[in-house]
């Protein structure tokens, strides 16, 4: 089961992912946790992902694929078959659907 939350910052999705995570036992994975957490780290992604997020821009899509992919290989292996996910979850933007396929330097 792969459920998506979208809404504006202070809408209430990650209340509502937690209630989902407790009562169906499924994995959580946060966007903007996964990102916070790769600009606090020492990587080549996390340095870049700090230095845009520090800027105020919008943290591109093909960076944000890289973090997230960073983590799930990393840090959450039980989310590692979240691979097919990668080609929806970014609709933001005209890039969004070649965000797999730009690649990023690890």
């Amino acid at each position: 089961m792969k459920i998506v939350l979208l809404g504006p910052p202070g809408a209430g999705k990650g209340t509502q992912a937690k209630r989902i995570t407790d009562a169906y036992n499924i994995p959580y994975l946060s966007t903007g946790d996964r990102l916070r957490a790769a600009a606090s780290a020492e990587t080549n992604i996390g340095k870049k992902v700090k230095e845009t997020m520090a800027s105020g821009k919008l943290v591109p899509d093909p960076l944000v694929l890289a973090a997230l992919m960073l983590s799930v290989r990393t840090d959450r292996p039980s989310l590692a078959d979240l691979g097919s996910l990668r080609r929806t979850m970014f609709v933001r933007t005209s890039s969004a659907s070649r965000a797999g396929s730009v690649p990023v330097k690890l």
